[in-house]
């Protein structure tokens, strides 16, 4: 059952942070993202997010996506870590749509 609310929230939190114009950044591999992705969000692979921070508007919303929520929680740590405030762990690639 909390996972079922867990995903209504992150939905929820998706939606409003795309209405806030929010970049999806999906932390997968090259070849993870070439197989299947949103057409609207931008491959940055996890080793590369520190790298790719100075690229990065930080008073845009940024929603981070993966294959299950686990690379994309720790490029969301690593992305707050830096000073960014609004990042959002999206989950699973599919959850940004």
């Amino acid at each position: 059952m909390w996972k079922v609310i867990n995903a209504i929230i992150v939905r929820k939190k998706i939606t409003a942070f795309k209405n806030m114009n929010a970049i999806i950044i999906d932390v997968r591999t090259k070849e993870e993202f070439q197989t299947s992705s949103n057409p609207n969000s931008k491959n940055i692979p996890l080793d590369l997010i520190e790298a790719n921070l100075k690229n990065f508007d930080p008073n845009k919303p940024i929603i981070v996506c993966c294959r299950s929520g686990h690379r994309s929680g720790i490029a969301a740590k690593i992305i707050r870590k830096h000073g960014f405030q609004k990042v959002l762990n999206g989950g699973p690639w599919q959850n940004t749509k």
